[in-house]
């Protein structure tokens, strides 16, 4: 099985620190805010196989430049799958009661990809503990840490 890379946008990384700050900070929920971005990198992670099989979001232009949308809870995920370097690019991550649209109208064409930092990988080491039992070693990218819990 073919084991595509993930990066994320500075926007997409953004979002997710956004979301967790206003839970753990705004709202006083840090317990909650760190279960709920964790739970989203694991919903992310889930695009190393076959994210071509995800809907493409129906709005154009986004449809026609490949945007595709998955739900996790009140979230939505868009993200566009590279084929030709088999690599996922996560675009943004918004909350389902924000105006999407807007959001994705504002969004600049050019699009800045990151390698996950290392909270965001710290963060895929402790789901992968957690659902294993095995401690994986330190990586360089989201799609070596995939790869290694798929062995």
């Amino acid at each position: 099985m073919i084991v595509w890379n993930i990066l994320l946008t500075n926007q997409a990384e953004a979002d997710l620190r956004g979301i967790y700050e206003y839970i753990a900070f705004e709202l006083l929920q840090s317990g909650t805010a760190q279960k709920l971005t964790r739970r989203i990198i694991a919903h992310i992670s889930k695009l190393s196989h076959m994210p071509q099989g995800y809907a493409l979001y129906q709005k154009e232009p986004w449809k026609s430049r490949g945007l595709r949308r998955i739900n996790d809870g009140n979230y939505a995920i868009f993200f566009v799958p590279i084929k030709s370097k088999q690599t996922v690019a996560v675009i943004r991550i918004i909350y389902s009661g924000r105006d999407i649209e807007r959001i994705l109208d504002d969004m600049p064409n050019e699009i800045s990809l990151n390698r996950p930092n290392s909270e965001t990988i710290a963060a895929l080491q402790e789901i992968a503990d957690m659902r294993s039992g095995k401690i994986p070693k330190q990586t360089a990218s989201v799609a070596d840490f995939v790869k290694e819990m798929g062995e």
